[in-house]
């Protein structure tokens, strides 16, 4: 069974794999997958990534700023994974 550790290092390594690759690109995943990266990227102990409401299809935009990648998210899309993730109610 894959620990989030695991799941952390296959999707760093997908990423780093994009290069410095000039464009676009798309990446289908699970959810799961996705809460993994969406905490990694927001600094956020990916243990507790479970937490957060990302549901199944929600597309969410993270782009490459030099060697960072950082979230493209409007303030409403933020305040909503980080309250869950701290467990506050989502939208109340």
């Amino acid at each position: 069974m894959a620990t989030t550790e695991d799941v952390l290092q296959r999707a760093r390594a997908f990423l780093r794999s994009l290069g410095h690759a000039s464009g676009r690109a798309l990446a289908v995943t699970h959810n799961v997958v996705a809460r993994v990266i969406v905490a990694d990227v927001l600094g956020l102990d990916v243990r507790k990534a479970y937490r957060m409401p990302i549901g199944h299809l929600e597309p969410l935009d993270i782009c490459r700023i030099g060697d960072r990648w950082l979230p493209d998210w409007d303030a409403t899309v933020k305040a909503r994974l980080i309250d869950g993730f701290l467990g506050w109610p989502c939208g109340e």
